[in-house]
């Protein structure tokens, strides 16, 4: 018998958990239906008439992006409140968020733009590290296949190439050696 009870009790709070999370999905998805909701201007200019009816009375006007109390919804018409005055406004004129300004579009193209350009020259460059690795060790096995086939000394030469000889040492170089070539 209390095994039926337990499966009674988490029955009803699996149910009630739906319902609570019914309620939350309905009043973030359809915030008109649960009384009162924000709404924005989202067309350029937007008319708040008396009546939903573009024939009634335009009571003011309200410029883009500026933040309305909705009331209640009537077709594509919404009841609004605004410092105090309640009008009816077109529903295509709203949204439910405040609408996106140029600068925040530009702003966010040029932050885009920035992130694919250092993206695209990170790959440059590790493409170009690969391909210079690359290059060095196709320069060592051809290195490494002439010293076999023609006995060449690259560690020889590299050694020669490191020795630091100054001017005055290669003038006394040449001098000795046109010396022991006018002997002979």
């Amino acid at each position: 018998m209390c095994i039926h009870q337990n499966d009674s009790i988490s029955t009803k709070k699996w149910v009630v958990y739906a319902g609570l999370f019914f309620m939350t999905a309905l009043t973030v998805l359809l915030p008109e239906w649960c009384g009162a909701y924000d709404l924005y201007v989202s067309s350029v200019k937007a008319q708040v008439y008396r009546m939903p009816d573009a024939g009634s009375e335009k009571l003011f006007e309200l410029k883009m992006g500026t933040g309305l109390g909705g009331m209640k919804k009537a077709g594509y018409w919404h009841q609004v409140a605004y410092e105090g005055r309640v009008g009816w406004i077109y529903g295509f004129q709203v949204g439910y968020k405040p609408p996106v300004k140029k600068r925040d579009i530009y702003g966010s193209f040029k932050s885009l733009l920035e992130k694919y350009n250092m993206f695209t020259s990170r790959a440059r460059r590790r493409s170009s590290a690969y391909s210079s690795v690359a290059a060095a060790r196709g320069l060592k096995e051809t290195r490494r296949h002439m010293n076999a086939q023609y006995r060449l000394d690259y560690n020889a030469l590299e050694k020669m190439e490191s020795i630091d000889i100054t001017e005055n040492q290669a003038m006394e170089f040449l001098k000795e050696g046109i010396r022991h070539d006018t002997h002979q």
